[in-house]
């Protein structure tokens, strides 16, 4: 990438656009796991966990809702493509 980008999800350097917003190569990695293993993942905490990323690794559960919070779904790949057929 020309540009350095931050992973909306945890802060790290971006690699590029996955799933409709841009992730590091790790929130990417993490969110189509969860998804495509139907995980479900429990907070110790109160669901306020930090997740940057020095800790991101620490509660899957504030992480995956950090991830659809800032948009990330799996056929964002799909919605990319017909928006740019759309417009031009």
């Amino acid at each position: 990438m020309d540009e350095e980008l931050s992973c909306k999800v945890c802060g790290d350097q971006a690699s590029g656009l996955h799933y409709g917003i841009v992730t590091c190569e790790g929130c990417k990695g993490f969110f189509k796991r969860t998804v495509q293993n139907k995980r479900a993942y429990t907070c110790n905490g109160k669901g306020h966990c930090p997740v940057d990323k020095a800790h991101r690794n620490r509660c899957q559960y504030c992480r995956f809702k950090k991830c659809l919070y800032m948009g990330m779904v799996l056929a964002g790949k799909i919605f990319i493509i017909l928006h740019v057929y759309i417009i031009y």
